[in-house]
């Protein structure tokens, strides 16, 4: 990922808080975006140099380049594929329109992207070259249920290239029970993922998971926005567990990009939720995520009598593994200023729960 790190050699309590969950996500939101959103423009201007973007209209270049696919190709090397902008071109209006020949002349003559259709990143439309006509992706809550876009479809090996009967309302569904809980930053952080592709639900007892139905999510560091998750047995709960655990990856995603928070990344250190050691920047990212899936629990056993047990157990089990895995990061990784003060607050937190 392109990198613009400050020094953190400074603490920033407003930042801790909103990564761990206490509160809102603007102070790390707001910083990164104003960052990235440069960075993908002028991406596209190396790309394109002949393409402008002055004339366009604000809301529809910010709606386009704010979309995780143009992350992707913005850290591709755009400037040595430029084709790979064609749909971002057309989805600003700087080509014809998706029916127009050329355009889709173009498409097909780019062998990586799929025959079938095209994704436009940031409208909500997908042009099918079998019709030779334009379609709407589905739209809930300003989650694009994305199932087409190569830049993003080809991190999984098993995303679900059909979307599934159901899969607008589990996400609907999901979506409201995480607003519902009125916890601070909660539905302000699951707004940071705007695009979900779905995976298919695999046999979960046969990659070593507790359960068949259990639930399998992802994100991409160079698509911050993107989540990728399964419908398990399509009960909202547990995917509005899994889209705040990956809206919280997204979130220490923008984090990373602004600020180091290890001196050294060569050290591993033992994840329980991985059952395996990982480097320290990747045990970083779980304590942030499973602060969170900690916190998430944690606030459904205050609020819904029919789950407290239930969550009261999962919160106590996640606590317990923040607190394992970031008291040993604490005592032997070279963490930056942040990074220690990142880790004290997880301590705090896990105790209090665990």
């Amino acid at each position: 990922m392109a990198t613009r790190r400050d020094s953190a050699d400074t603490r920033n309590p407003s930042m801790v808080a909103a990564l761990l969950g206490r509160t809102h996500p603007g102070t790390v939101r707001d910083a990164w975006w104003l960052a990235e959103f440069r960075f993908r423009l002028d991406a596209f201007a190396r790309a394109e140099p002949d393409r402008s973007v002055q004339d366009i209209d604000s809301s529809t270049v910010e709606k386009v380049f704010g979309h995780p696919a143009v992350g992707s190709i913005a850290r591709a090397d755009p400037v040595d594929s430029p084709h790979a902008w064609v749909p971002v071109r057309a989805a600003l209006g700087l080509s014809p329109q998706p029916a127009n020949t050329d355009v889709i002349a173009d498409l097909r003559a780019t062998e990586n992207w799929p025959g079938a259709s095209v994704y436009l990143p940031g409208t909500g439309l997908v042009y099918d070259t079998a019709t030779a006509s334009t379609r709407s992706l589905d739209i809930v809550d300003g989650l694009e249920l994305n199932n087409v876009d190569r830049l993003l479809v080809a991190q999984s090996d098993h995303v679900d290239t059909v979307l599934s009967d159901g899969w607008s309302t589990m996400v609907r569904a999901a979506q409201t029970f995480i607003t519902g809980l009125g916890s601070p930053g909660f539905g302000e952080v699951s707004a940071l993922t705007t695009v979900v592709v779905p995976l298919l639900q695999r046999d979960g007892a046969a990659f070593g998971r507790s359960s068949r139905f259990e639930i399998e999510s992802g994100s991409v560091t160079d698509a911050i926005g993107a989540a990728f998750i399964s419908p398990g047995t399509g009960e909202p709960v547990s995917f509005a567990e899994a889209l705040i655990h990956e809206s919280y990856h997204n979130l220490f995603n923008m984090a990373l990009d602004l600020h180091d928070f290890a001196e050294d990344d060569s050290r591993e250190f033992y994840a329980p939720w991985k059952g395996t050691t990982r480097p320290t920047r990747a045990v970083l990212h779980g304590i942030v995520a499973f602060s969170a899936v900690m916190r998430f629990w944690r606030r459904i056993g205050e609020t819904n009598s029919d789950w407290s047990e239930y969550a009261d157990e999962v919160a106590g089990r996640r606590a317990a593994e923040v607190l394992g895995a970031a008291t040993a990061v604490a005592s032997a990784a070279a963490l930056t200023d942040l990074g220690t003060e990142l880790i004290e607050a997880a301590i705090t937190d896990a105790r209090l729960t665990a």
